[in-house]
């Protein structure tokens, strides 16, 4: 992969534009954190006028420490009234270029990700898919490499130490990283500030995620190798809870797939939502397969996957009980069936890889 070549296209693709709105989707992670500062940073040096905007808040204080300790200017706004201000705006590390309230108004110009493609009209000046990188930031660290010279000895600093948290987080400790991940983080460990990546690590989990991963492991259930459980309705400030719970229990129980659910309530207009998170230890299966057969709301990536279901016609339901176990019945209702189906989705999954490896070997001797 010619980074090289990369960084000139997305240099090209800001230079179109005087000012350029990042969007971070959903609670920030350190992932889109780091990616999110880069590019800003990238927009500074060439010029062009750029912000960082959240939906939300960080729910981990990991999350929010890092933003705190390197001083990343990220602004929480929840409409979209006036973007008079910005010519186009940025996604990073999210599947979907389109944000409601914002396509359409204004161009997008960058959208970088890496786990599985969604099929969408979004035009963008600059698309980058990356499925062999194990984070966003692997890619930016990379575009960091090419522009050195050009960033100030501490603004580099600062941007490698978020970019090696970002890899960190994202790959589960480098336990899912390949070689292009471990490239960049080669790269960025010559800059970034080993103290600060400590002292967030060493930040505790708050105590409702321990509370939730108790619930989790007591209604817990296991149909044919694969576990799943239900921690009721949670508030959306503590959604990152989901996640991490999936990940200690796919290391905690022998089994092939975890699915970890919630009832998510946020305020207007996020109002309330089904959250899924999927974890597996086995490469070979396809977990956007197998998330795309529930709801094109969601996606996966190799080891990783999640999806959501708008339910804010039912937040006014006064049962909360009742519908807790409504919720509950028909997600376990598709995830029984989804595992009764799921070899057929293997057998999908095998072609896709060999097609995938197909095209990359074409690739590369139509190059040489």
């Amino acid at each position: 992969m010619n980074f090289k070549e990369l960084s000139e296209k997305l240099i090209s693709a800001l230079s179109k534009y005087k000012s350029v709105l990042i969007y971070i989707i959903g609670s920030p992670d350190p992932d889109v954190i780091a990616s999110s500062y880069a590019l800003k940073q990238i927009c500074n040096i060439i010029g062009v006028k750029a912000a960082i905007w959240g939906s939300v808040k960080p729910s981990l204080p990991q999350n929010s420490a890092i933003i705190k300790e390197l001083d990343i200017p990220v602004i929480y706004k929840e409409s979209f009234d006036d973007l008079s201000d910005y010519e186009a705006y940025a996604v990073l590390d999210f599947q979907s270029a389109n944000i409601n309230g914002i396509t359409g108004k204004i161009p997008c110009v960058v959208h970088i990700d890496h786990h599985e493609p969604v099929q969408e009209d979004v035009k963008v000046d600059f698309k980058l898919i990356i499925k062999e990188a194990g984070s966003t930031s692997t890619f930016f660290a990379f575009t960091v490499k090419e522009l050195e010279t050009s960033i100030p000895a501490v603004e580099l600093g600062k941007i490698s130490t978020a970019l090696q948290f970002g890899i960190y987080t994202d790959t589960d400790a480098f336990r899912h990283a390949d070689f292009i991940d471990f490239e960049a983080l080669y790269y960025v460990s010559n800059f970034s500030n080993r103290k600060t990546i400590e002292h967030v690590m060493k930040i505790p989990l708050p105590d409702h995620v321990f509370s939730l991963m108790s619930k989790a492991v007591g209604n817990k259930e296991e149909y044919k190798n694969w576990i799943f459980t239900g921690v009721g309705f949670i508030d959306e400030s503590i959604r990152d809870s989901i996640p991490i719970i999936a990940d200690f229990m796919i290391q905690r129980f022998k089994c092939s797939v975890v699915i970890v659910f919630a009832a998510v309530i946020g305020e207007n207009p996020h109002g309330l939502r089904l959250d899924a998170s999927f974890r597996t230890d086995d490469e070979n299966i396809d977990l956007d397969l197998l998330i795309k057969e529930i709801t094109n709301s969601g996606g996966g990536r190799k080891y990783k996957g999640a999806y959501q279901v708008d339910l804010n016609y039912f937040a006014d339901c006064p049962d909360k009980g009742l519908l807790w176990d409504l919720i509950k019945i028909t997600t376990t209702f598709h995830i029984r069936h989804l595992r009764d189906k799921s070899q057929l989705f293997d057998i999908k999954g095998f072609y896709k890889k060999i097609k995938i490896k197909a095209e990359k070997i074409f690739k590369f001797n139509s190059n040489e």
